[in-house]
């Protein structure tokens, strides 16, 4: 049976087209108005992440800069002595760092900057239902589930993928330090990652390994063991007795509602701050899967691997 996912369940998804390019990620749903079925009128959006350079003045720099030019024998409000001598300012006036910017220009000091980067969100592409060729996933990630859109493109022209190149296996944007998603177009599934090329007879094969599915989870069994002869071994006893031993992080709101409901104020956030810190554990669901698939039903390879 097909699976349905809602906006929520398809956030972070990567899409990609068939190809394998990477497209962007998954930003979201609209409804335009109706067209000729609700799989035009439903449309998927498509976002990408710029990386983006702030840049600040360092003013600690710009502090020490100054006490270097007053030959940096000053004490600690050295700097500040020396900005208001430079700029005409009472003894005891407060400097800002409007101050000091202005003191370094008159100085003749390059003012330093410090940079760090963040990311913006810019609206790509948006496509109707009608060109999503499957959702595959999730599959676990390095940092958390992969699930997978794959897009139908709509060419000016239709034209034929090339055959599909063992050499281009390797590589890839999306996960410099993992081998290549392959995901099964013909059953909507994440099959693992490319691991190598291997041969049967007369004919030659891709190995894929899906890795162990792994789940975080809140280990109460274990905090209510700790903690049964301080004064939250009451609390505790209540967070077993409605979760059991083990409750998964997803639950987390639960857990701060039981305990906000026996302990009030900072013993509350004590516990609370206890459990994330030394009680979220992680168990392997699965184990990893090893299996072999027939070049012939490699479609493309691109920043992703593509089944058919």
């Amino acid at each position: 049976m097909k699976r349905f996912y809602s906006y929520r369940e398809l956030e972070g998804a990567i899409v990609v087209n068939l190809a394998g390019e990477y497209l962007g990620v998954f930003g979201g749903m609209r409804i335009t108005h109706m067209a000729h079925s609700p799989e035009e009128a439903v449309e998927v959006r498509v976002v990408r992440h710029r990386a983006v350079r702030n840049e600040y003045t360092d003013i600690e720099g710009l502090r020490a800069e100054i006490e270097a030019r007053f030959n940096g024998t000053f004490r600690k409000r050295a700097a500040e002595h020396a900005v208001r001598e430079v700029l005409g300012l009472p003894k005891d006036s407060p400097i800002s760092h409007g101050h000091y910017i202005e003191a370094a220009k008159r100085l003749g000091i390059a003012t330093p900057l410090k940079g760090d980067a963040s990311y913006v969100e810019e609206a790509w592409r948006s496509y109707p239902v009608s060109r999503v060729a499957c959702i595959c996933g999730p599959i676990q990630g390095p940092h958390a589930p992969i699930t997978v859109m794959v897009i139908r493109e709509k060419e000016p022209q239709a034209r034929p993928l090339p055959p599909a190149d063992p050499s281009t296996l390797r590589g890839g944007k999306l996960f410099p330090d993992m081998q290549k998603l392959v995901v099964d177009v013909a059953n909507c599934d994440v099959l693992g990652l490319a691991v190598e090329i291997v041969i049967g007879g007369g004919e030659v094969g891709l190995r894929v390994s899906r890795p162990p599915v792994l789940r975080r989870y809140i280990n109460i069994g274990r905090l209510r063991k700790d903690l049964a002869s301080t004064e939250f071994a009451g609390v505790v006893e209540s967070l077993w007795r409605a979760l059991g031993d083990e409750a998964d992080v997803g639950d987390m709101d639960k857990v701060e509602a039981i305990v906000r409901s026996k302990v009030r104020g900072r013993s509350a956030n004590d516990v609370l701050r206890l459990i994330h810190e030394a009680y979220i554990d992680t168990k392997t669901e699965t184990e990893e899967a090893i299996r072999d698939v027939p070049w012939s039903r490699v479609l493309s390879i691109g920043d992703v691997v593509v089944l058919l």
